[in-house]
């Protein structure tokens, strides 16, 4: 899945822009699993394991 099609999957529903996109593209592509990170959106994405460091 490349960069625009997670903006057109996660970009409506969510906080996921292009920036994060980018993100997500690159965790899929390295199989990263974990992030640490405030940023809700991210918990739209069921294959990522959201770490909240509040």
């Amino acid at each position: 899945m490349n960069i625009i099609k997670i903006l057109d999957t996660y970009g409506h529903d969510s906080s996921i822009g292009g920036r994060d996109s980018t993100i997500i593209y690159t965790m899929r592509r390295h199989n990263i699993k974990k992030i640490i990170t405030a940023d809700k959106g991210f918990l739209k994405v069921s294959e990522i394991d959201v770490i909240n460091p509040t």
